[in-house]
């Protein structure tokens, strides 16, 4: 489905009959407004939805995504994209696609919730936040005492082009999901859910494929493809980190340590990472969420770091910051992007991710120089005022992603609505809060 545009703020095209925000200016109003929104949407279809990578897998499309390198076979995958693009919805039905509850998804609607019972203090957002922890529990996959949390829908991922399973536990899911549970004690104190943390933490440490190649500690992105993704170190280290913490110990100490050092070690000399480890041979790639990925992570991490550590990354922090805000974010308008150099495509993650990484690269033990955190805290409100008014749809909802000609209508909750929840929640908390309300935040 596709929507028509009107020319709307900052002379960017905007939705036509896109429903009025609130009536108050201010842009954390503005942010609640639109939680207040979608989480009621999200709840009557009772999480479920579409995601942007669930089309990736079947025969006709395995087939000719491992035939790209032939014309007709390339001719075949991208006219397969075509379709999808000007008709998601009708696509995924005619194929048989139905929506789908996925963890990711889900576990933003617990962080949101989470955030908001710290900045209003009512109580319905923990029994909400509840709720679904309990129906996440239900979902963990993989081998006994060391499972994950797998997409939820079978896609056609990694470097060896493998059909992961949604019976398959991810690292990125793993993390993202676990960390909720671990909010969830942050916050309330409450440890019911410690044998999920526990799990995890074990399926991390243990359940994936970990190596060392050029003096570089590596861990894999998933059970049967080690494709050494360099902010999937990031992720896995800061899980550890964190569950480290939580449990008073030191467990995980050396390999947290090893994969810092190998995400310091993958950093260009003009503050980007790579997706991809060097020792891939691959074309190096950077684009706006895995950017903020690492930035996420590796703020996160700073305040469990031996001191010099902690000085190696705020220098890493400092040039990485520069250099996402100088690439990705037009600083008078708002307006992000999300590969360097160019407007189009974009969709929410690039503004959810960053909006993640934000809130960690403001915690006080960072440390980052006062200047600095200005110009990120300025870019944050202005690219909150340009997304909510340019990305949603005449429902409310956001576009899965806009191309050129296109703006892509696709109900889903892990890439768009539930993570644009979490993440407008989290800039809520941090305009309303002061630093120690915070503190469950950044756990």
């Amino acid at each position: 489905m596709t929507t028509p545009v009107t020319e709307g703020p900052n002379g960017a095209d905007t939705p036509s009959g896109a429903p009025p925000l609130c009536g108050r200016s201010d842009t954390a109003s503005l942010a609640l407004s639109v939680i207040g929104h979608l989480l009621p949407i999200i709840e009557q279809a009772d999480g479920y939805g579409y995601d942007g990578y669930d089309v990736r897998h079947g025969g006709l499309y395995e087939y000719l995504c491992h035939h790209t390198n032939n014309a007709l076979g390339l001719l075949g995958w991208r006219l397969l994209y075509f379709v999808e693009l000007v008709h998601p919805t009708l696509y995924r039905r005619l194929r048989g696609i139905k929506p789908h509850w996925d963890p990711m998804g889900n576990g933003y609607r617990v962080g949101a919730h989470l955030a908001l019972y710290l900045c209003d203090g009512d109580t319905a957002h923990l029994d909400k936040a509840r709720a679904v922890l309990d129906r996440l529990r239900s979902c963990l996959v993989g081998a006994a005492l060391r499972r994950g949390f797998g997409l939820g829908f079978p896609t056609l991922m990694g470097a060896r082009r493998l059909v992961w399973t949604p019976d398959m536990p991810i690292s990125h899911t793993s993390v993202r999901v676990g960390r909720k549970f671990l909010l969830w004690e942050a916050v309330t104190g409450d440890r019911t859910y410690a044998p999920v943390v526990d799990e995890v933490a074990e399926f991390l440490s243990e359940g994936l494929g970990w190596g060392e190649t050029e003096g570089f500690a590596w861990v894999g992105y998933a059970p049967i493809d080690p494709a050494p993704v360099v902010n999937i170190w990031g992720d896995v280290a800061s899980y550890l980190a964190a569950y480290d913490a939580a449990r008073h110990t030191d467990e995980h100490r050396d390999r947290m340590l090893g994969l810092v050092n190998s995400v310091l070690g993958h950093q260009a000399p003009d503050g980007w990472w790579p997706y991809d480890a060097r020792w891939c041979g691959t074309k190096p790639a950077v684009d706006n969420y895995h950017t903020a990925m690492v930035l996420a992570a590796l703020a996160h991490l700073c305040k469990h770091m031996p001191e010099g550590y902690r000085d190696r990354i705020r220098a890493s922090l400092n040039l990485g910051l520069r250099y996402y805000l100088d690439t990705f974010f037009d600083e008078d308008t708002g307006r992000f992007r999300c590969f360097p150099g160019k407007n189009l495509p974009i969709d929410p993650s690039g503004i959810g991710d960053a909006l993640y990484a934000f809130h960690h690269l403001d915690e006080p033990a960072v440390g980052l120089p006062p200047e600095l955190l200005a110009r990120m805290n300025r870019v944050a409100d202005r690219s909150v005022e340009w997304g909510i008014g340019n990305l949603r749809t005449g429902e409310g909802r956001f576009y899965a992603r806009i191309v050129p000609f296109r703006r892509v209508v696709l109900d889903g909750v892990r890439r768009w609505d539930g993570e644009m929840c979490d993440a407008l929640a989290l800039y809520y908390a941090a305009r309303t809060l002061p630093p120690e309300k915070r503190e469950p935040l950044w756990m």
